[in-house]
């Protein structure tokens, strides 16, 4: 079953009921972006992994990956939840 409760978030419900949310989509609405030198508006992966790395996120446990290389596509809910206060603190 797809979600879009949540505007412009990417989801799914998973077969334990659990939401399971596009981490690039979360990332950009948490405001973990830079620009780039084109302009764009482009992920800082490199905070991210760290992030989920810490919250003990599987990703490909290369911590010098480029980009989103080795990361989930999505994340649970729960984990949504802990970078939104990563993000509260950025602030």
């Amino acid at each position: 079953m797809d979600i879009h409760a949540i505007h412009g978030v990417r989801g799914f419900i998973d077969g334990n009921g659990t939401a399971q949310l596009s981490l690039e989509d979360v990332s950009r609405g948490l405001g973990f972006v830079r620009s780039a030198a084109s302009g764009n508006k482009v992920v800082r992966w490199e905070r991210v992994r760290g992030y989920l790395q810490d919250f003990g996120v599987p990703t490909s446990g290369h911590s010098d990956e480029v980009g989103k290389v080795g990361l989930p596509e999505f994340i649970p809910e729960n984990i949504f939840y802990r970078l939104a206060m990563k993000a509260q603190k950025m602030k």
